[in-house]
């Protein structure tokens, strides 16, 4: 995981900014990726694009295996690189924004698999790989707007999950 930022109390303010100009809908779409964990959406959207692409059996298990072994390849290693710096979880979706370790910095669990789905689906989907990176980057922006996660710990998921996604889909 990249090296935890220098001014952490940086990365705090500029979540009060983004957390200060969510709207309703920036909070509804929190809550819509924040469904049943880190893969639960990700799940859903591989279904439903090997249903619409009519993609046969033999090749949609494959396509299914490529794309969990990367999700839970991204989790594992962000959840790993979490227990190594843990800190607590910096806020509640409607809490001020808060740290109780601003010293320490746990990689996103959320953007590691987003960023790992987005990639992987990109190659197994490559005419709408562009639509995919968008919805992965929508997921890990919603970990800012809803202020559960400071910048630093989205890049940081993200670069993991790019990582494994790249070495998924060599």
């Amino acid at each position: 995981a990249p090296a935890l930022p220098k001014n952490i109390q940086g990365e705090v303010s500029a979540l009060k900014v983004i957390v200060a100009r969510r709207s309703a809908n920036d909070v509804a779409r929190f809550r819509w990726w924040a469904a049943g964990g880190p893969a639960y959406r990700w799940n859903e959207i591989i279904l439903d694009e090997m249903q619409e692409g009519f993609v046969t059996v033999p090749l949609a298990a494959r396509h299914l295996a490529l794309f969990h072994a990367a999700l839970d390849d991204a989790l594992t290693t962000a959840r790993h690189h979490g227990k190594i710096r843990a800190r607590p979880e910096p806020v509640a979706i409607d809490a001020a924004v808060k740290t109780s370790d601003p010293s320490a910095s746990s990689p996103s669990e959320h953007a590691a698999v987003a960023a790992a789905a987005g990639d992987v689906l990109g190659y197994l989907f490559p005419a709408r790989a562009a639509h995919f990176s968008a919805k992965a980057e929508e997921a890990m922006q919603a970990r800012l707007l809803a202020g559960v996660e400071l910048p630093h710990d989205v890049a940081a998921g993200r670069a993991i999950g790019q990582g494994v996604a790249a070495l998924a889909i060599v």
